[in-house]
């Protein structure tokens, strides 16, 4: 059959079909997974089976370039961020400082985003996952410019950028979608920063915008069963191009100060 062959073409309604199905089946596996991880007593065991669920299912679903990481985030002065559950990082940009299969040393330069993961959303989760935020973004990085050289011969001065951005995946919570926003409207809006891409699975995808006292939140319209999960890697998808798009180089020397 040749391009163009209406044979190739997919029936109508049937387009997204394949990757539809494939959000479904994952969706089935976080909750069946959820509902094993339940019978396990040690709590720091339940809550790294639930944060494995989650790393495999992004792992999965992103581009190869980007390393799934847990752990801390560094900046060359020492300064470390707290215990983070999945950093995902450019594994073009930077080398790991350490790394074991359970846990990373990860230069603050390349991390590009941070999730956190837990059981329930609630005030408490939220309010964890604000401070984890805040405590996070103060890490420096490298600002010093470099020389750019351009095809032309010209050279510009570039001032480096190493944005990160965050999000939550939460498998419980409040079933309604108002009772979320309130929630992140009273916790996030003091964060600061770039927006925050929230999931709570089997109710909805949001993508709140920090600003001041207050928060834009949008709300991912649900057409479909584990269509939040379709929208939290869409969202993550477009949160790392925005955070690799300019990023700066790596410079080890800094580190070795």
């Amino acid at each position: 059959m040749k391009a163009g062959d209406p044979r190739m073409r997919p029936a109508a309604g049937q387009n997204n079909s394949m990757f539809r199905a494939r959000i479904k089946a994952i969706g089935e596996h976080l909750n069946t997974g959820y509902e094993y991880s339940k019978n396990l007593r040690h709590r720091g065991t339940m809550g790294s089976a639930r944060e494995a669920l989650v790393s495999d299912f992004l792992s999965e679903l992103l581009p190869k370039r980007y390393g799934i990481q847990s752990g801390v985030g560094v900046e060359a002065g020492g300064q470390q961020s707290r215990q983070t559950d999945i950093i995902v990082i450019d594994t073009l940009l930077a080398p790991l400082i350490s790394g074991t299969h359970n846990f990373s040393v990860v230069p603050r330069e390349a991390c590009l985003l941070t999730v956190s993961v837990k059981s329930t959303l609630g005030k408490g989760a939220m309010k964890d996952f604000a401070n984890a935020i805040t405590h996070f973004n103060r890490l420096r990085v490298n600002e010093k410019p470099y020389i750019q050289f351009g095809r032309d011969g010209e050279t510009k001065v570039r001032h480096p950028q190493f944005p990160t951005r965050h999000a939550l995946f939460a498998f419980s919570g409040p079933k309604r979608s108002a009772t979320v926003k309130r929630l992140l409207q009273g916790s996030i809006c003091g964060t600061g920063g770039e927006g925050v891409t929230v999931c709570l699975l089997n109710v909805g995808c949001f993508y709140c915008f920090p600003n001041g006292s207050s928060a834009k939140i949008i709300e991912f319209e649900r057409n479909g069963l584990s269509a939040e999960l379709g929208w939290f890697i869409t969202s993550l998808s477009y949160s790392l191009r925005g955070a690799t798009a300019g990023r700066g180089d790596f410079d080890p020397s800094e580190y070795l100060k």
